[in-house]
């Protein structure tokens, strides 16, 4: 590689013979590079010779050079769209797709799809390539995990690549619909204190663990890559002392729920309402406390009616009536099915969000517990 000297490079910029033939310059990577660096002109890319516009290194220098700022991003789109039609690597094909998918994050702009659609493409041809080594070694003692030390034996060098298959296994590990956190933390931990003690991103990386050993190695190298799962389980921390009263809040919505959708079908013959069957099975399942805590009438009238339900009455309208016997046999099946339930997500009928520092309980009859992280108390708006 030739020493060029600062004279080289200003008589260059400035049109002048820079002493070097220009075929040779704007054939040569080092040199461009600092002519690129000192003018922030991605104009003088275009004066690259057609084969350094081919050279991957060159390109995610360019590429890097250029994405910050969004008045650019048409540009190096079109960087992008020359090397993939001037290359048969589909490694680099995958990683600089990858690259352009990190940067043009605007669903509006066509090259975004572009970008998905070349990545979702890789993906599941890698996908295919490692359940097809799980199928082949399934009677064998090789545990691949999900698959992450195949990646990186493939992909070795490709950062991007590697980083994109590790927040895709993360995702799947930490999906929302398979797996409730917060309740794994209270299940596993007296405290949130006993959480902070052995600290949070040793909780997410024992977990990763379960599944895939050498990401979790790639995760401590990239610890990064979970910090939004740290930011929320933080939250899950702040609120600890209220989560058994949010919880058992939800679990009751779901219960007033299930027995008025059962009753709206099925009271038409019976003589007892549904207030009295649900308030004579709280009586015997010993949880007519709850249920006049949560119900979405005042507490005061709510203990009026389960004080005033008469059990003599209701006793002997069961012991007359098959449909409210039937009707009374249903609605404690289903309160004892849900207090008995290790896992009540499926019963709940809308879940709290973390809009706004609030958490949300919506039940089925409107009613509403809201949590005011500012004055740390919950406001109960039931009525």
């Amino acid at each position: 590689m030739k020493k060029y000297t600062i004279d080289t490079y200003r008589n260059y910029i400035e049109g002048n013979d820079p002493g070097f033939p220009l075929e040779e310059l704007e054939n040569d990577s080092s040199f461009m590079k600092v002519v690129i660096n000192i003018t922030n002109d991605p104009n003088m890319v275009k004066m690259c010779s057609k084969e350094l516009l081919k050279d991957y290194d060159f390109v995610k220098f360019i590429i890097n050079k250029f994405k910050i700022n969004k008045k650019h991003h048409d540009f190096i789109c079109g960087v992008a769209e020359n090397f993939f039609k001037n290359t048969n690597n589909y490694d680099d094909i995958f990683d600089l797709s990858v690259r352009m998918l990190n940067i043009i994050k605007d669903e509006n702009n066509i090259f975004h799809h572009i970008y998905a659609d070349m990545c979702i493409k890789s993906y599941e041809n890698v996908m295919n390539s490692i359940n097809k080594f799980k199928r082949k070694n399934k009677n064998k003692r090789v545990d691949v995990g999900m698959g992450f030390y195949i990646v990186e034996d493939v992909y070795g060098e490709y950062d991007e690549i590697k980083k994109f298959f590790a927040k895709i296994f993360l995702g799947e590990i930490f999906n929302k619909e398979i797996v409730n956190i917060e309740n794994d933390l209270h299940r596993s931990y007296a405290s949130a204190e006993k959480v902070e003690e052995i600290g949070i991103s040793n909780y997410i990386l024992n977990r990763v663990q379960k599944y895939d050993l050498p990401l979790k190695s790639y995760l401590v190298r990239n610890m990064e890559l979970i910090e939004k799962i740290i930011d929320e389980i933080k939250i899950y921390l702040r609120r600890w002392k209220y989560f058994e009263e949010f919880y058992e809040a939800k679990l009751y919505d779901a219960i007033f729920d299930q027995v008025h959708s059962y009753m709206d079908t099925c009271s038409d013959n019976s003589l007892l309402s549904e207030v009295e069957i649900l308030y004579f099975v709280a009586k015997k399942l010993g949880i007519e406390e709850k249920v006049i805590k949560y119900d979405c009438v005042n507490n005061s009238i709510s203990g009026e009616l389960m004080t005033s339900i008469n059990d003599g009455y209701v006793q002997s309208i069961l012991s007359k009536s098959v449909t409210d016997y039937a009707n009374y046999k249903n609605v404690l099946d289903i309160v004892k099915d849900a207090i008995t339930c290790d896992n009540i997500d499926s019963l709940l009928c809308e879940t709290y969000s973390n809009d706004n520092n609030e958490e949300y309980i919506h039940g089925a009859r409107h009613h509403v517990i809201h949590y005011d992280f500012k004055n740390k108390r919950i406001i109960d708006n039931r009525g």
